[in-house]
């Protein structure tokens, strides 16, 4: 189990936006911090973090941990207050029933913020923040005194917290100073992200009046904005700008607001008559009319702690609890004196057949119930971190000049294969030149990619699948004669060639470099449908994989001629090293594998 100190540093990496930033501000070294996290993953079993442009962002499952961790470290705060409130402070629970979409964003801050402020004024009251908008509210803890709930749901059905404005939300490199004005914002092609109904329909309604038709509405998961944007640098996301906030995975993000001016509020409604509740409500106010804060959470009590106190209020004995924690009688007494000096007092008084609990241990019991049941309920609920909506995969293939190529074929039978075996999990398929993909990769934009030429520096498995590249060209201009073509013929030919990006170009380069040969092509092309219609159309020649066309090789609409010294393009599906592949991803990769083998088997284009 976990203790309360990394998910207090875990708190503060997701709502700075950096962890050197959340390293100064809770006191540790960057590598403690580092290695404070790692360890969390490993105990909680789920990845936390995922690498974006420039930086890292929360997962889904890092967004999950966040909405159930900081509650618990609200009730190690709440502990501690508690033993120190007095016989005469009025205690009592306030549930904050928040029905809003999560995105570690303004709210939440201020959330945060608005309970460790009251805490000194309400010692003796819990508030317990539950998103009931993502799962069942937890169930209210046995507490003495008034209990009251704080509803925070879209609309005016209470007090107006805040009228909430729709932005226009786009990735730029880090340091840039000239962001373009809203126009170029609203100009671009605009996503609108999974949101509530009620804000969905209300935009819908926005935009249909005012003639905005630009913008597509997607199955994407609001809180993952930043690996949205990252992967979609030229898109616009549209989103209430609550659900945004100066943390980690935003920093690139610049916004500019919807016109004409859309805003939808958020109010709060106050069930049961509790002065703390009210003053929630007004404070919950002032914080999100004032600027943005985070909250540093500094838990002083362990879960281990926590965990031999209700052991000494059930069995009344050291020695007893000693022996059912399993451990020697000195490291309970030793965690009983540190709890002591935490609360600044004697938590039980001694006699010589056992011990009775004072006061202030009878307060600290019920704090200590209230974290044993929240503790459970997170690893019982891990489930849950994979996010609100279904799994997601990325991958990425190589351009394709018609749907009925050698490697698109081979890729779409094993996503067939694949999706019987998984129909849970949501698969999206991008395209884009070699080097892009690799940068994808390694930025954890996408999970795998099929790509061409080995990577050395790259996690990586062969799909032992091999063709050597040829020269196209259209018979109508006689460019080609019968017979192989050498660099030095090639370098006479009029050439269209694919940009560098791609690796059909990289092995060309080399391989006609190895020859002392330069080939200057009279037009670059980073779009491979286009390469063939100019190729079609006029007196040019290009170089490709002759299993790329085979429609327009068999009708013979165009003529291949191999190249000698041959040049062979072999495919391979890269990963990130910095993680391990899920059961979905190897699955995939297996199936991947399989067709690229029967492939070989059945084609003679193939050795």
């Amino acid at each position: 189990m976990t203790e309360l100190r990394p998910l207090a540093y875990f708190a503060a990496a997701c709502q700075q936006t950096s962890l050197g930033r959340a390293a100064e501000v809770m006191d540790v070294a960057l590598s403690s911090l580092s290695a404070a996290l790692k360890s969390l993953e490993d105990d909680i079993g789920l990845d936390l973090f995922q690498r974006v442009q420039g930086g890292l962002a929360p997962t889904a499952a890092g967004q999950w941990l966040y909405r159930t961790a900081t509650p618990l470290l609200h009730a190690e705060a709440f502990a501690r207050s508690l033993t120190t409130a007095g016989d005469t402070a009025a205690s009592g629970y306030v549930a904050v029933d928040v029905r809003l979409m999560f995105t570690i964003g303004r709210v939440s801050k201020a959330l945060d913020r608005t309970i460790h402020l009251l805490q000194a004024e309400f010692p003796a009251t819990f508030f317990e923040p539950a998103w009931t908008a993502h799962g069942d509210p937890p169930e209210p803890p046995v507490l003495a005194g008034e209990r009251a709930r704080v509803v925070i749901d879209y609309g005016r059905d209470g007090d107006v917290l805040i009228e909430d404005p729709w932005v226009l939300a786009r990735s730029f490199p880090a340091g840039t100073a000239d962001v373009p004005a809203a126009d170029a914002f609203q100009s671009a092609d605009i996503a609108v992200p999974v949101l509530p109904d009620q804000l969905l329909a209300e935009l819908a309604r926005h935009l249909d009046q005012n003639a905005i038709g630009n913008v597509h509405f997607t199955r994407e998961n609001a809180g993952e904005l930043a690996q949205l944007s990252s992967a979609q640098p030229g898109m616009a996301f549209l989103v209430p700008q609550s659900m945004l906030a100066a943390r980690l995975g935003h920093l690139r993000l610049r916004t500019r607001p919807l016109s004409p001016p859309l805003v939808s509020p958020i109010a709060a409604r106050v069930d049961g008559a509790s002065e703390a509740a009210r003053a929630f409500v007004a404070r919950l106010r002032d914080e999100l009319a004032g600027p943005e804060a985070n909250t540093a959470f500094d838990p002083h009590i362990t879960l281990r702690q926590f965990a031999y106190l209700r052991l000494l209020h059930s069995h009344r004995s050291v020695t007893v609890a000693a022996r059912i924690a399993n451990v020697a009688q000195p490291a309970v007494t030793g965690q009983l004196r540190k709890l002591e000096a935490v609360v600044g007092g004697s938590l039980f008084e001694r006699y010589r057949d056992g011990i009775v609990p004072t006061e202030a241990s009878h307060r600290l019991k019920a704090a200590a119930d209230i974290i044993e049941a929240r503790v459970r309920t997170l690893y019982l609920n891990r489930a849950e971190a994979r996010g609100t909506g279904p799994a997601r995969l990325s991958i990425g293939v190589l351009p394709a000049v018609g749907y009925d190529g050698y490697l698109l074929t081979r890729v779409s039978d094993a996503v067939v294969r694949w999706r019987d075996d998984h129909p849970g999990i949501i698969l999206k398929i991008v395209e884009a030149p070699n080097a892009t993909l690799q940068e994808w990769v390694q930025a954890g934009t996408i999970s795998l990619a099929v790509v061409e030429t080995d990577l050395p520096r790259m996690a990586r498995f062969s799909l032992r699948a091999s063709e050597a590249l040829a020269v196209v060209a259209n018979p109508a201009h006689d460019l080609l004669p019968p017979g192989p073509v050498d660099f030095r013929s090639l370098a006479r030919l009029p050439l269209a060639l694919p940009t560098e990006s791609f690796g059909i170009r990289h092995l060309l380069d080399m391989s006609a470099n190895a020859a002392g040969v330069t080939l200057t092509p009279r037009i670059e092309v980073n779009s491979l449908p286009m390469l063939i219609s100019l190729v079609t159309r006029t007196a040019l020649c290009t170089v490709l994989p002759p299993s790329a066309i085979p429609r327009q090789l068999r009708e013979g609409e165009l003529i291949s001629r191999p190249i000698v010294p041959a040049v062979e393009r072999r495919l391979y599906v890269i990963y990130s090293s910095a993680r391990a592949l899920t059961p979905a991803e190897r699955s995939l990769i297996t199936l991947l594998k399989e067709e690229f083998a029967e492939a070989r088997a059945t084609a003679s284009l193939l050795p």
